[in-house]
């Protein structure tokens, strides 16, 4: 059987870290695996759309529906505004190596640390606008009967 072929895929990190004393250090890591922009861009115009929808059920005098209707510039930097926010990490079984090299320069350590690789199993479930959905349904009223 041949080996499967690695291949990289789009991320995003988002890090921070401090120090216990002079000599030891942390560096906390979240990785975010990236769907393509198309992708992201059409589940965020989705997610706009869904929110002007519900703006309307909800009636005229919502704020959320002044604000989009009959505005494109403002629902297009909405709609960029979720794509930048969209997270779901595909489903799928990945091998993850890090490196760590340190942008400062000067009497710091300036080498590369690498990582052991370690596997990340992601499985389906609801996605970040999914999520919110469920989240906005939630603090919904309910119609009187």
């Amino acid at each position: 059987m041949a080996p499967q072929r690695r291949a990289g895929l789009p991320f995003r990190v988002n890090s921070s870290g401090g120090g216990k004393s002079l000599t030891e250090h942390y560096v906390s890591v979240d990785i975010d695996l990236v769907e393509d922009r198309a992708a992201r861009r059409q589940k965020a115009q989705g997610f706009v759309e869904w929110i002007a929808a519900e703006a309307r059920r909800q009636g005229a005098a919502s704020q959320t529906l002044s604000i989009l209707q009959g505005n494109p510039e403002r629902m297009q930097a909405m709609i960029d505004q979720f794509e930048d926010q969209y997270v779901n990490n595909p489903p799928g079984d990945y091998e993850i190596v890090a490196e760590y090299r340190p942008v400062s320069r000067g009497n710091h350590w300036t080498g590369t640390l690498v990582s052991r690789p370690f596997r990340v199993r992601v499985v389906a479930g609801p996605d970040f606008f999914d999520r919110a959905r469920e989240s906005m349904g939630a603090r919904s009223p309910q119609p009187a009967k």
